[in-house]
């Protein structure tokens, strides 16, 4: 199964979604760490950790995650959405891990994935509400596979669908002094839609109290 990445364009905290675009890949920094080929998560940590000081075990552990994803886990064919700001690429991973020393100059991003940019840039409020949220993650690099569905609305290759829960709305009418009947309903609820609810209200009772 295809899975899907949120990737920073941010290496070394300085952005490179222009560099990005133009040369069609995304990449992570860490310029004092030489080719990952072959490495798994845990000779990552031990590279990590001989290279650089860490104040705390969460931040090398989060260093180690995006690299893992991005010399491990990250696939050909992959999605990977990367935020700039208001504005939200969309592309396709091609190529296995790449190391590009040329790029190890302090403040360049030597580990790289090929990418296809797949359409055109996307304002971040025309997602659905799920991906942008899941958007907020601070991290650096995260999995989005269960946004696939997000991701695909915004490709345009499903249209959205238009009643799911966030768009429902409960409303509460009072039938005893102490007792609120609750439904949900669509936002965009049709007057005959309505009727039908009534019809339907009037066939439920269970025992005649005069």
């Amino acid at each position: 199964m295809k899975r899907a990445w949120m990737f920073r364009p941010l290496p070394n905290n300085i952005n490179k979604m222009k560099e990005f675009k133009l040369d069609n890949l995304i990449g992570a920094g860490w310029d004092d760490v030489d080719d990952l080929s072959g490495k798994d998560i845990k000779d990552i940590g031990e590279i990590l950790n001989n290279t650089y000081e860490y104040k705390s075990s969460r931040s090398m552990s989060s260093d180690k995650a995006t690299l893992d994803i991005i010399v491990n886990r990250m696939s050909i064919g992959d999605y990977v959405v990367v935020p700039d700001e208001e504005i939200v690429y969309i592309g396709e991973i091609v190529t296995e891990y790449i190391y590009d020393k040329t790029k190890a100059t302090g403040t360049g991003y030597p580990h790289q994935r090929g990418v296809k940019w797949i359409c055109d840039p996307v304002l971040r409020n025309d997602l659905t509400l799920d991906l942008r949220s899941s958007l907020k993650s601070p991290r650096a690099c995260v999995e989005l596979t269960h946004r696939y569905k997000d991701i695909q609305i915004a490709l345009g290759e499903i249209l959205e669908d238009k009643l799911d829960e966030k768009e429902f709305i409960t409303v509460e009418y009072p039938i005893r002094p102490d007792v609120n009947v609750k439904i949900e309903i669509p936002k965009d609820l049709k007057k005959s839609e309505s009727a039908r609810i009534g019809e339907f209200i009037k066939t439920i009772f269970f025992d005649e109290v005069e």
